[in-house]
């Protein structure tokens, strides 16, 4: 669907928009409903003669950025990568194998890659605004606290292992999780909770021989590598940076729905432990929009430099049955283009074969894609109707997401630590907090502590 995308770029309001943000100024874009709030943030970066090297979108709950994601695949080539909220109810002892430190880490090193390379790949990074109200590190201190290794290099491997355990690595015999490091001679096994997979440095004497990705599961080598980076944990939770400070000149910012994002964040400010970290709300607000930056809602706004207002609608209800379908597909053909998003290749062969009957199919007013769309939305404008095969349906398209694997199966007790996540069959997730012994009967036994949201607290026989 780029080629919607083009078309957006294409038109004379919104091209002037492109330019009023490569300017540094700002635009209101209202009448953006559903999944084309997507298609507007992948616009602002097709158009320009000038892409901004980052768009910051903003959305107003973090649970929303998957599915806008997905979203964004369709309409851009653009990477996007997820700059995710903390819980607030994090301790620092759990912060070394945390999946969300971890990638909120990866977001900065990629932003701060802009300044050694101005034309590095562009990025979509897309976030909440209750992730952009928790502090960062400054970005001097997170460069400081970042080294490198490279192949040949002459590293003392005793002073490497101390400098991983000053800076909040875990060692252990077999590293299975973010955060851990494992010596067994001159090999030494490193997981930074940054990296999707762990590395293995071979040592030849004090200099690096080799260093590979490798499986964690298997201990296959994936490939080589003749770089990496290390950067402490404990940097995770210092400083009281922002966000926006790693953006590199140029870029822009994509806000949805102004009005919810200041509402949740003084939601989020009110009921946060944490608070006194967080920065103010119109402190972010007034940082984001020093950079170019566009507002999006479905509701006119007009409080900015520059007015777009798009006439795209939410579109009716299927009826969810075979015949419904095609006559409404039929009713939509007449003299609209339609646009169906299939999860898979076999759901495409089956809606091709429902709906080979039809005007619309004849005429070739349908296009498939393979993705994944949240919302539909009818361009009336562009007399274009789009879609997702679950919205045909009536029925809510689940996507297996890729996430990297962290958890395993345990061989004893002995191999919890305290404050890891584990799933208890009855109640769910919950974090362990070490055994004690109760008295029941008459009797001591040893029970497993699991807290779960809220503080709530189950003690589990062992």
């Amino acid at each position: 669907m780029q080629n919607l995308t083009q078309r957006l770029a294409n038109r004379k309001d919104f091209a002037e928009a492109i330019q009023a943000v490569t300017s540094q100024q700002g635009v209101s874009v209202d009448g953006v409903w559903g999944s084309s709030c997507a298609l507007v943030a992948a616009g602002i970066c097709s158009g320009a003669q000038q892409q901004p090297p980052v768009n910051l979108v903003v959305l107003a709950h973090d649970k929303m950025v998957d599915d806008f994601r997905d979203d964004l695949l369709l309409f851009s080539d653009r990477r996007s990568i997820h700059f995710p909220v903390v819980n607030s109810g994090k301790t620092r002892d759990s912060y070394y194998n945390d999946d969300v430190h971890g990638d909120r880490i990866r977001v900065l090193k990629n932003l701060m890659a802009f300044d050694d390379m101005p034309l590095a790949e562009p990025l979509l990074v897309v976030t909440s605004i209750q992730a952009l109200l928790q502090p960062v590190p400054e970005k001097e201190s997170l460069r400081q606290a970042t080294r490198t290794l490279e192949t040949g290099q002459r590293v003392d491997i005793d002073e490497l292992q101390r400098w991983f355990i000053e800076n909040g690595y875990h060692a252990t015999s077999a590293i299975e999780l973010p955060g851990e490091f494992s010596r067994h001679g001159g090999i030494l096994d490193i997981f930074a909770p940054e990296w999707d997979q762990p590395i293995r440095v071979e040592f030849w004497d004090d200099n690096i021989e080799s260093m590979r990705l490798f499986d964690v599961r298997t201990q296959r080598s994936i490939e080589t590598r003749s770089q990496l980076e290390l950067t402490s944990i404990r940097v995770f939770y210092q400083g009281q940076d922002h966000l926006a400070s790693y953006l590199p000149n140029g870029s822009c910012a994509t806000l949805v729905e102004l009005g919810e994002l200041d509402r949740q964040a003084r939601e989020y400010i009110g009921r946060a432990t944490d608070f006194q970290q967080c920065h103010g709300v119109e402190q972010v607000l007034a940082t984001l929009m020093k950079f170019g930056h566009l507002v999006v809602s479905g509701l006119a706004t007009g409080t900015l430099e520059h007015d777009v207002t798009l006439a795209i609608e939410s579109v009716e209800r299927f009826q969810g049955d075979v015949d419904s379908i095609s006559l409404q597909v039929e009713q939509i053909g007449n003299d609209h283009n339609l646009v169906i998003v299939c999860p898979t290749e076999a759901e495409i062969q089956r809606m091709q074969e429902i709906l080979l009957e039809t005007r619309a199919a004849d005429r070739g007013r349908i296009e498939y894609l393979v993705g994944y769309l949240k919302q539909g939305f009818h361009w009336v404008s562009e007399k274009t109707v789009v879609l997702s095969v679950g919205e045909l349906f009536q029925r809510t398209q689940l996507r297996r997401r890729n996430i990297r694997q962290t958890g395993r199966p345990l061989d004893s007790f002995n191999d919890l630590r305290d404050g890891e996540l584990i799933v208890h069959l009855a109640h769910g997730i919950g974090r362990y907090r070490g055994l004690e012994l109760l008295e029941k009967d008459g009797c001591q036994a040893e029970h497993l502590v699991i807290e779960f949201h809220g503080g709530t607290r189950v003690y589990v026989p062992a």
